[in-house]
């Protein structure tokens, strides 16, 4: 996305248009681009970013632990899931699937569970608890992302949340099984 911007020097509606995507996503790439361009080029040149990739174990298996999957509740757009996954990670929105809009927030957190994908939020007020009672029953949960009550979440605030949620993912590599992160 980034190369076909440069190539239509600089103009994202111009890029968007030949991407057939919307403005706004393009506009987000660029925005995570700007804060994070060494990683970028560093995976369009095809390395892995900061020297990682991981290592082989005996049965010639990677070593590296396994990224973190995420589910982002209904509250969140679902842009920040395409941006993610044009990233390379492992992301749905709860708004991505008709049949999954309008379940309860149990029924999230089984959608998680069985998918295992940790649940990105900003409904901490309900969440958190059901995450506290499910450690305590000894079932668990496969992790949760807690975003301020009060984060905007505009349109324009699409790249900040990519930004935010991408930095966070690389920073927690393996499983977040019964741990909350913070936004």
């Amino acid at each position: 996305m980034i190369a076909t911007v440069r190539d239509d020097e600089g103009e994202a509606e111009e890029a968007a248009g030949y991407l057939s995507l919307p403005a706004h996503l393009v506009q987000a790439a660029i925005t995570y681009y700007g804060a994070f361009k060494d990683e970028v080029d560093l995976l369009d040149r095809g390395q892995p970013p900061r020297g990682g990739g991981g290592t082989t174990g005996l049965a010639g298996r990677s070593t590296r632990p396994r990224d973190v999957r995420l589910l982002l509740d209904e509250h969140l757009s679902k842009d920040i899931a395409v941006v993610l996954r044009q990233l390379g990670r492992d992301v749905v929105a709860v708004g991505e699937k008709s049949r999954w809009t309008g379940l309860s927030d149990d029924e999230i957190i089984e959608l998680a569970r069985a998918e295992g994908r940790a649940v990105a939020t900003n409904n901490v007020r309900d969440f958190r608890p059901r995450a506290a009672g499910l450690i305590l029953a000894g079932w668990g949960h496969p992790g949760m992302i807690f975003l301020p009550g009060g984060y905007r979440r505009s349109r324009r605030d699409v790249g900040r949340l990519v930004g935010a949620l991408h930095a966070l993912l690389e920073a927690t590599p393996g499983e977040m099984e019964n741990r909350e992160a913070w936004l």
